[in-house]
């Protein structure tokens, strides 16, 4: 799997990680009025059932392809394509949006997350390379000389970097936020009872057909014997009017020589694999694009400095699976996250 807004049927670092599967209903009779339709996108899959007089499906489609446009590195025509080749600084409403709001995570998260680590995640194989790689102590330090989010800004509609050879990947962060933008465009339309759910985040809204708060199932961090992806019970929440994202470690690694076993999630302070006790964490806000950014910064932070973060945020809540030698993993909940449910 490899960190990607558009590659075929290949999924995004955070994608396939997030290993969160959704029950719009618990039995009984569908209404007439819902209507669930799926897809891929971005190199993943999607699935959005919503209650409306009228079918949304076009304008759906159309908000994916505008996120693309704008912030898929795979897309060479998109916005941040042109950015990172150095052929156009000139941003759009998306661009400015989500930028701007990593640049708020990289700011609370002490520069955790960082999306100008996008040349390091190339270096270790879980970019644009598709490839599994181990690179030297000299080519990180030369890559760490372009990283640094908090040395970027935009200035009158026009990126200015902190050196040519910075690159943006905002595939941690765009997914919440193109689930945001069809749950506006769902608003807008006067559609307020929805689940929209790409890739593993989700945006809940009003009631699912049985007229009760939607049911999420969080997946534990395990997988097949094979690599392959294995959906098994962690826990169940029901909840509603708000937004969920899971990151992981567990499902996006390579075995080197001289590192061993190394996940996707890289320090942009020192441009190596983080190695922590955290297996995965979900993250509840009241925006997606804010809840993607936080359960990726939190898989790059020490636990108990994550756990501090989210457990003070108004309005936000977490999920944190760490592994434990007796149990193999134990999990630990903030203070306001929902009850689990059976």
């Amino acid at each position: 799997m490899r960190n990607s807004l558009n590659k075929g049927v290949a999924a995004l670092t955070t994608t396939l990680l997030l290993a969160m599967t959704m029950m719009t209903s618990c039995g009984g009779k569908k209404a007439m009025n819902y209507t669930t339709t799926t897809g891929s996108t971005w190199g993943t899959f999607f699935t959005i059932t919503y209650d409306g007089p009228a079918s949304l499906d076009d304008s759906i489609v159309a908000c994916l392809h505008r996120v693309d446009e704008s912030l898929s590195p795979f897309n060479p025509n998109s916005i941040v394509s042109a950015v990172n080749n150095n052929n156009s600084m000139e941003t759009d409403e998306m661009f400015t949006e989500v930028f701007e709001a990593a640049k708020k995570v990289n700011e609370i998260s002490g520069g955790l997350f960082d999306p100008t680590v996008a040349p390091l995640v190339n270096l270790w194989g879980f970019g644009t390379t598709g490839a599994d790689l181990e690179p030297t102590d000299e080519e990180v330090a030369k890559a760490m000389e372009s990283v640094g989010m908090q040395d970027c800004y935009i200035e009158d509609g026009k990126v200015v970097k902190k050196s040519p050879d910075t690159a943006f990947d905002f595939s941690a962060i765009s997914k919440g936020y193109g689930c945001q933008s069809i749950g506006t465009m769902f608003k807008r339309n006067g559609c307020n009872n929805y689940m929209i759910e790409v890739g593993g985040e989700i945006v809940l809204s009003g009631k699912n057909p049985n007229g009760e708060d939607w049911v999420v199932m969080i997946d534990a961090p395990v997988e097949n014997l094979d690599g392959t992806i294995l959906h098994s019970r962690l826990v169940k929440i029901a909840t509603t009017d708000c937004s969920i994202a899971t990151s992981g470690n567990y499902r996006n690694f390579h075995d080197t020589e001289r590192h061993g076993r190394v996940g996707h999630t890289i320090n942009p302070k020192t441009g190596y694999p983080i190695g922590t006790s955290t297996l995965s964490v979900t993250i509840l806000a009241p925006d997606c694009t804010l809840a993607d950014a936080l359960a990726t910064a939190c898989m790059a932070m020490p636990i108990f400095e994550a756990y501090e973060l989210i457990d003070t945020m108004e309005n936000v809540s977490g999920l944190f699976v760490v592994s434990s030698e007796e149990e193999g993993w134990k999990i630990l909940t903030t203070t306001s996250f929902p009850k689990f449910v059976n």
